[in-house]
């Protein structure tokens, strides 16, 4: 299970569910989490990738530094500023982006030391991709929240499988959830 299912289960409608949750499972869909930005680093609540709201959609402008594992996606998951204007944290939101929309460039930064690994770092550019309010993972503006959700499983908090039995990990409750679909 990757980074979005947990975030997806946990804050995404019930017909994100449906779409996407049994295709992450059963490896249908490869979700890359891109989040680190030149100028943020790792510090999610600093992002400046805007997400403007455009009617039923979201305008995405911005860029992602140094994401690994993003060969061939078909979507991406990451967090976006959707107020420049909001306190810090209550100013985010986080969406899932077809990769193949118009406006999206990834490139491939080759590193000497993980070229034996067949691994590499990518830069990714949103220059005004038009992304459906579907894809919107989450309230809007609750992005910090949802985020939290990733960076649990990520940094082995209680979304990881070990010790899910005594914490009712995430995986269990996805499991148990595909089950129902």
């Amino acid at each position: 299970m990757n980074r979005f299912g947990p975030a997806c289960l946990v804050h995404g409608t019930e017909e994100q569910k449906r779409q996407w949750l049994g295709q992450v499972a059963r490896g249908e869909i490869l979700v890359s989490w891109v989040c680190t930005e030149p100028e943020a680093g790792s510090d999610l609540a600093s992002v400046r990738t805007r997400a403007v709201r455009d009617g039923d959609e979201y305008v995405v402008s911005g860029s992602k530094h140094f994401i690994s594992g993003v060969d061939d996606p078909d979507y991406l998951y990451t967090i976006v500023n959707t107020d420049v204007n909001a306190p810090r944290h209550e100013n985010l939101s986080t969406i899932l982006i077809p990769a193949d929309l118009p406006g999206i460039t990834i490139q491939r930064m080759d590193l000497i030391a993980m070229n034996d690994f067949g691994g590499g770092q990518h830069f990714i550019y949103f220059d005004n991709v038009r992304v459906p309010g579907e894809y919107l993972v989450g309230p809007h503006n609750k992005g910090w929240m949802v985020a939290n959700t990733t960076l649990e499983v990520e940094h082995g908090g209680a979304g990881t499988p070990g010790g899910e039995q005594e914490r009712g990990g995430i995986v269990n409750r996805v499991i148990s959830y595909l089950k129902t679909v």
